[in-house]
């Protein structure tokens, strides 16, 4: 079976949209590992679950 690479691309005109970025990407792709940590050490990310009630 032949794999295919997928890739997400996320433009924003706000730097305070990169709070969503993990939530997106794990929506669109599943959990990637990506070390969300490493670009934004202890920002706090936006929780989808938490804005969903």
């Amino acid at each position: 079976m032949e794999r295919g690479r997928r890739c997400v691309v996320i433009l924003a005109n706000d730097v305070r949209a990169e709070r969503a970025f993990p939530a997106i990407v794990r929506f669109i792709l599943d959990e990637t590992g990506a070390p969300w940590d490493w670009e934004y050490g202890d920002m706090v990310f936006w929780n989808a679950e938490a804005h969903s009630r």
